[in-house]
């Protein structure tokens, strides 16, 4: 994945963030579950793995100015 910032002045983008990729392992993971019933099933065994997990994993609840597909 490729980070891209808006530059203003040049009205344009410009590539600021080269091989975004995810750490390996983590605390808290965090999703939009609003609209969960229309996950694929795997995604929504993944869900539940990260809930029920000997040690569960921490969710994050936040909001974006984000569009949902």
């Amino acid at each position: 994945v490729q980070g891209f910032t808006m530059d203003a002045g040049l009205g344009e983008f410009i590539l600021t963030h080269p091989n975004i990729q995810m750490p390996k392992k983590r605390g808290i993971y965090s999703t939009n579950e609003g609209n969960s019933k229309y996950w694929p099933e795997p995604v929504l065994e993944w869900c539940r793995e990260m809930k029920e997990a000997e040690k569960p994993y921490s969710a994050r609840y936040i909001g974006s100015m984000v569009a949902d597909a």
